[in-house]
């Protein structure tokens, strides 16, 4: 699409303008965008930092409870008393899962005076939900109720705690208790007796969902949300929620790499396919209980408190398209009373010498005329108005001797069309009387063979078309009568088409002439053909080739000889068989005339037979092409000269062009065509006799 300069300029000022808008604007939101990230990644880890450490007074205050109960002298005496040999671990685990609570061995571990201790503990202290204690070999001597298993010897809480001393506990951390329902906090300690021996373990299941309702984040951000996150990256809960049911989410690895630093800290990251979240967090630590790799201080789990990036980032992006509003406001303002100053003194005389320009291109003929160029219909009126250009610069300067300059000119063309019509009308004088003697040179009648004297069983008869692509053409064919009972028919194509093929094309029927006498040999009469031709040409200082096809029909001797200068192969068909081919299948080291001065031919002999079609033609037959650029070709030809056996001569080759024609969707040919038909019939017969026979046998059916 073409462009006018005032649309250009235009363009160029909305251009410069918005890339210095766009670089603004993206200098202020790349330092908004950290400083406001940074700020309120800052606010979301101390926010972290506020709710784990809420979260962890909470927890102490009930853990100090239960460290009264780990210091209870008397639970290792108990525990080694309930310790007695029962049935065997594996006997009593299968039962264990089908006896009720009545059950005699159950009512052994849930009614004794060490389940009587726990279930005083458990009743000052409502939060602890569940209360067991295993001996030294991991069987279940006492509960506050019914446990799912009996040998606890293979869970870790046991094995860990089994492995420490007197006083110290293992902290599970925080976990969702599928029996009971309850976010907990798991502790096991060991039992042991004044020699330090291992006589049991306890465990307690601390509930501490109802602590974390008094834990919330904090107003200042209303679409933050808190969340507790294990250590395996698990999300166990949201602080939002009422009935504090696992989420069931894992964070990916990567991220929880980065939160198990040691301390708080804050990133920007997709956590759970949401989409990008500003995310600050902190670790809960409870003091005072050990974790699994004995520390005393242990990291059971963090808080994290994030928000998405788009409710974090909008006050930046308010504020971007405000300045993008009041931008592109200006940019519009001074663009607009910058066009009206340049359309006045530069673009408005720039147009006027415009349209006068394109109205004298257009006095020099159509297709000079510019496209969109709007030029008036009066060039007089429209070169007049350049005189009216007053800017008083260097464009008024211009516009003087573009007047000056375009009167000049307009007088020029006014000599140049006078002379250029009279030598066109002398050109189209010389290509008419050139196409004139053309077809004169084209045979006029068709030679008698045999003549009316002889007697011989074979009759030629010949019919052509030849249609030029110019005025005048390169192809030229003859017919020659060489005896009483022989012919010779020569079809040649001039390199090229137009005035100079013409020119040659009168060279060869002259050579051709004087040639006659050697006619009888068809090898023998191309190569002396070229021999002329060449010497000629080379007099000249031309190199022009020709190809060519010379072919002798003997009615006497009933053969057909021929030879070929690079010249495609004519076609042969038969009337009674309805076969039609080649007359020869390759014709090779058979050079077109006038490459070289001793070019020899090879002849090829074939009989000749009633009702035998023989079809010449030039290479604008099987060279035409249609719209998609595919060309006639060979066999499209043999197919049509096969479809229209059954037509008389003239029909014949009328309906053989047609079908070049209709596959070329009678587009004007690109170059010559010619074609040359021979058809032989039965002495005296003429072609027309047999098809009115056949007519005749046909009406009396």
């Amino acid at each position: 699409m073409k462009l006018s300069l005032r649309k250009k300029i235009m363009g160029m000022i909305v251009l410069v303008g918005g890339l210095l808008l766009l670089l603004a604007l993206a200098v202020i939101w790349t330092l908004g965008y950290r400083q406001r990230v940074a700020e309120q990644g800052t606010g979301f880890q101390n926010e972290a930092t506020h709710v784990a450490g809420s979260m962890r007074r909470v927890v102490e205050s009930d853990v100090s409870r239960l460290n009264d109960l780990m210091v209870i002298g008397n639970l290792a005496e108990l525990a080694a008393a309930e310790s007695r040999p029962l049935a065997s671990v594996a006997e009593m685990e299968a039962r264990w899962k089908t006896w009720s609570a009545t059950e005699p061995a159950v009512t052994a571990v849930l009614n004794n005076p060490l389940a009587d201790k726990l279930r005083l503990f458990q009743a000052v202290n409502p939060l602890v939900v569940e209360l067991i204690v295993a001996d030294a070999t991991g069987r279940l001597i006492a509960a506050t109720g019914k446990t799912s298993d009996y040998d606890q010897s293979d869970e870790s809480w046991w094995r860990d705690a089994a492995l420490l001393g007197a006083g110290d506990a293992v902290l599970e951390g925080l976990a969702f208790d599928q029996s009971a329902g309850v976010f907990s906090l798991d502790f096991a300690l060991p039992l042991r007796n004044v020699e330090g021996g291992l006589v049991g373990v306890l465990k307690a299941v601390l509930n501490v969902s109802p602590l974390f309702a008094g834990v919330s984040v904090m107003a200042a951000h209303e679409d933050a949300v808190g969340e507790v996150v294990g250590s395996d990256g698990r999300i166990l809960l949201r602080l939002s929620d009422k009935d504090f049911l696992p989420s069931g989410k894992v964070l990916p690895s990567e991220l929880m790499a980065r939160i198990r630093t040691g301390g708080p800290g804050w990133f920007f990251a997709d956590l759970n396919g949401g989409g990008q979240k500003l995310a600050g967090f902190a670790p809960v630590q409870f003091l005072g209980v050990r974790d699994r790799a004995g520390n005393v201080t242990g990291e059971s789990s963090y808080v994290l408190v994030h928000e998405p990036a788009s409710v974090v980032l909008a006050p930046l992006l308010q504020r971007a398209c405000v300045l993008m509003i009041a931008g592109a406001g200006i940019i519009l303002v001074c663009g607009g009373v910058t066009m009206f100053l340049v359309g006045r003194n530069f673009l408005t005389p720039l147009e006027i010498l415009e349209n006068a320009a394109a109205a004298l291109a257009a006095t020099a003929g159509p297709g000079l005329q510019s496209a969109g160029s709007g030029a008036t219909s009066d060039p007089l009126a429209a070169i007049a108005a350049v005189a009216g250009i007053k800017t008083g610069d260097e464009i008024e300067d211009f516009a003087r001797d573009f007047g000056a300059m375009s009167a000049r000119l307009m007088r020029y063309q006014d000599d140049l069309r006078r002379e250029i019509a009279e030598k066109t009308e002398a050109i189209q004088t010389d290509l008419e009387m050139a196409r004139e003697f053309q077809q004169a040179f084209l045979p006029r009648a068709y030679p008698e063979v045999p003549s009316a004297a002889q007697s011989d069983s074979l009759t030629l008869h010949f019919q052509h078309v030849y249609r030029a692509a110019l005025s005048v053409s390169g192809d030229f064919f003859d017919i020659i009568k060489l005896g009483d009972s022989r012919a010779g028919v020569l079809i040649a194509d001039v390199m090229g088409h137009g005035t100079r093929s013409a020119l040659v094309t009168a060279i060869l029927r002259t050579l051709l002439h004087g040639l006659a006498r050697t006619a009888h040999d068809p090898a023998m009469f191309l190569s002396l053909l070229n021999r002329n031709f060449h010497d000629t040409m080379r007099q000249a200082d031309q190199l022009i080739f020709v190809s060519a096809c010379f072919v002798v029909l003997d009615t006497r001797d009933q053969t057909l000889r021929f030879a070929s200068a690079g010249h495609p192969s004519p076609y042969i068909g038969n009337r009674l068989t309805g076969k039609v081919e080649p007359l020869h299948g390759s014709l090779k080291e058979n050079p077109a005339l006038g490459l070289f001065p001793e070019s020899e031919y090879r002849e090829f002999t074939r009989p000749l037979c009633e009702e035998d079609l023989l079809l010449l033609y030039t290479d604008g037959i099987i060279e035409a092409q249609n719209g998609a650029g595919v060309e006639y070709g060979r066999e499209r030809l043999a197919a049509a000269m096969r479809q229209h056996l059954e037509l008389d001569l003239a029909d014949f080759t009328q309906a053989t062009l047609e079908r070049v024609l209709e596959f070329t969707a009678y587009e004007p040919p690109a170059d010559d065509l010619c074609l040359v038909a021979v058809e032989v019939t039965a002495s005296g017969a003429q072609p027309s006799d047999r098809w009115n026979s056949l007519r005749e046998a046909v009406m009396e059916l």
